[in-house]
This record gives structure tokens, C-alpha cells and sequence, in this order.
């Protein structure tokens, strides 16, 4: 089982983090979501490549190539959250804006257009806290 640790950690810990996103969404009474969209507490991609990371760290060393090819991929993740997804969600909502109260015919239909908002900064840091968590459990119970 042991061999299977770089699958099971961040496989876990994306169910995980999706599991707790639907929970507080449930709590909010919020729309319900999908377990599959992305946005919401915790980030689950930064859950799956933290734990990964871990996993990594544990096993091969802080110091090796392959956890600072982790770690790199785990920033590239965390900052893709915060900024790029969040700067395009947020152009999807002005979009949905501007199609929803155009006077015109809108060129596109006005049906519900789906949109993420990305993470915030602590919604990335509870992934990470997560993430780091799980891979750790993983490594030592297996």
C-alpha cells in the first residue's frame, strides 16, 4: 500500500477538501453545488498538490529535486488560485452583468452562464494547512 501513498494522499484530500466545500455550503444554505466546480473553502487543488508535496517531502527529503518540483508546482497552483482564476471569475461576473441587463438583444443568450470566483487567500492557506495534514497522515499510516 505504501507504493500507492502518491495517489491516495491527494486523492483523499481532494475528497476531502470537495466534502467540507459541500458541508459549509449545505451550513450557508447556499445554491448547491457540485462536487466538481471549482472556488469555495477549502481550495481542493491546493489540498490535492500540497498533500502530494508532503507525500514527497516525507519520503524523498526537503532537500531533493523531486519535493522542490512539488513545492514549485504547489506555489504555481496557490498563486493560479488567488490571482488568475479570481481576476477571470471576476470577469465572468461583470460579463454575466452585462448580458443579463442589456436593453439589446445580446448577441450571446441570456441563459445562467457559469462562472468560478477563484479562491482568497485563505481559502488557499486552508488547502494548504489541509493538504499538508492529510500527506502527513498518509505517509505515517500507511
Amino acid at each position: 500500500m505504501k507504493q500507492y501513498q502518491y495517489l491516495i494522499a491527494p486523492g483523499i484530500g481532494w475528497l476531502l477538501a470537495q466534502i467540507i466545500k459541500l458541508s459549509i455550503y449545505y451550513y450557508q444554505k447556499a445554491p448547491t453545488k457540485s462536487i466538481f466546480l471549482s472556488g469555495g473553502m477549502p481550495s481542493s487543488h491546493t489540498t490535492f498538490v500540497a498533500s502530494l508535496a508532503t507525500i514527497v517531502g516525507w519520503e524523498m527529503g526537503l532537500n531533493s529535486v523531486v519535493f522542490a518540483l512539488a513545492a514549485g508546482l504547489t506555489a504555481v497552483v496557490a498563486f493560479d488560485s488567488m490571482n488568475v482564476r479570481r481576476t477571470v471569475g471576476e470577469h465572468g461576473t461583470f460579463i454575466k452583468h452585462l448580458i443579463q441587463h442589456n436593453s439589446k438583444p445580446a448577441v450571446m443568450p441570456s441563459q445562467d452562464i457559469y462562472h468560478s470566483q477563484g479562491h482568497n487567500a485563505l481559502e488557499v492557506f486552508a488547502g494548504l494547512i489541509l493538504g499538508i495534514a492529510i500527506g502527513t497522515g498518509v505517509y505515517f499510516i500507511l
